[in-house]
């Protein structure tokens, strides 16, 4: 009987001594959110995975994960808010060599570029007697972009200018695709005349273009004149992009977008106007992008951007401009584009439309 305690005892000795110089060396650990671009409100699964590498089972393994302080956790989870973040509590019990794996659905409501910033790890010794605790440093992020912007008048707007840039296509040729033939009438341009087709057949003949097949438009968001505190105008601008974006690309026109306002985010490097194209099939770019806008002054004034776009149009470029203010700039910015493409230009301002359904949400 002695030596089985005095063997239990020796076994608990170096139970304990093993415990203490591995601390939390013998556990595993990997924690990200599932999804990196998300809507409002969306549910983003959060994946914790915890092994325990070592022999010897721990008997208490807890586990703070660090989310965004914006982001909303379920009740029966347990949470702690700190200054600029909050943490999900999880607490583990594991055999050794056994291994589990946990997942926690938040939401966030607020757009912008959102940062889990690693977890807090904390267990005992083996006998229960000390803490020990380590830092799992790992930097995620989450884009979260704006809602479209549910409003009829917007639709509408959006409805009447494509069907001008319909009848903008029927009054422009292309240069390069030629139907056909025909006699001259004298309407047509001395440069439309085909010279070998007259000589064969003895009269003056003209080539006949095509009609353009695609259309373009070019969406600019002219952020002069925002603030810090414009937080809520910078988010109903990036609504109504997001709507101009989708009636164009459903309509299968090709949409290229400018930006004057600065971004926010872990490695982003842009200069002072950033680019993007968004199709019916892709639009992960334009979301991302919208999702980083930050309400800071911009470095790039709305009429050097318009430049910009216009040297880059094509024949066939339609222009929407987005803005918070109608200030001079974006006036200017609106008779450049005029001046190079021939064309009327949208100006849609913030204040001008309301977003239905969430006014009727809200109601």
């Amino acid at each position: 009987m002695t030596f089985f305690l005095a063997f239990l005892l020796c076994a608990g000795v170096l139970a304990e001594l093993l415990s203490l110089r591995a601390g939390l060396k013998r556990i595993s650990f990997d924690y990200r959110p599932d999804k990196e671009l998300a809507e409002q409100g969306e549910q983003i699964p959060v994946c914790m995975e915890v092994k325990n590498t070592g022999i010897l089972p721990v008997s208490y393994l807890l586990v703070k994960a660090h989310v965004p302080f914006a982001a909303r956790i379920p009740e029966d989870i347990p949470s702690e808010k700190e200054q600029f973040q909050q943490t999900a509590n999880s607490v583990f019990r594991m055999w050794g060599k056994e291994g589990r794996r946990r997942t926690v659905p938040i939401t966030i409501e607020k757009r912008g570029v959102h940062y889990f910033r690693g977890a807090h790890l904390e267990s005992t010794d083996f006998a229960g007697l000390r803490k020990v605790w380590d830092f799992y440093d790992r930097q995620e992020q989450v884009f979260i972009y704006p809602r479209a912007m549910e409003s009829k008048d917007l639709i509408s707007t959006m409805g009447q200018y494509y069907g001008d840039m319909i009848a903008q296509r029927h009054l422009l040729r292309d240069p390069i695709l030629t139907a056909g033939i025909r006699e001259y009438t004298g309407a047509e341009p001395m440069k439309t005349i085909s010279w070998s087709q007259s000589a064969r057949r003895g009269q003056m003949m003209v080539r006949d273009f095509e009609f353009i097949r695609d259309l373009s438009c070019t969406v600019l968001l002219m952020a002069d004149g925002i603030m810090p505190t414009h937080v809520q105008k910078l988010d109903r601008c990036c609504s109504i992009v997001r709507t101009v974006c989708r009636e164009m690309t459903d309509k299968g026109v090709n949409v290229d977008f400018y930006t004057n306002c600065p971004m926010e985010g872990f490695g982003i490097q842009t200069g002072p106007v950033w680019k993007c194209v968004a199709t019916q099939k892709d639009q992960w770019e334009l979301l991302r992008g919208l999702a980083l806008l930050a309400p800071s002054p911009v470095r790039c004034a709305a009429d050097l951007m318009a430049v910009r776009a216009a040297r880059a149009m094509g024949q066939r470029s339609a222009f929407v401009i987005v803005a918070p203010f109608e200030n001079e700039a974006v006036l200017r910015a609106k008779r450049v584009l005029e001046e190079a493409s021939g064309v009327r230009v949208v100006l849609i301002l913030e204040s001008e439309y309301s977003d239905s359904a969430q006014k009727g949400g809200n109601g």
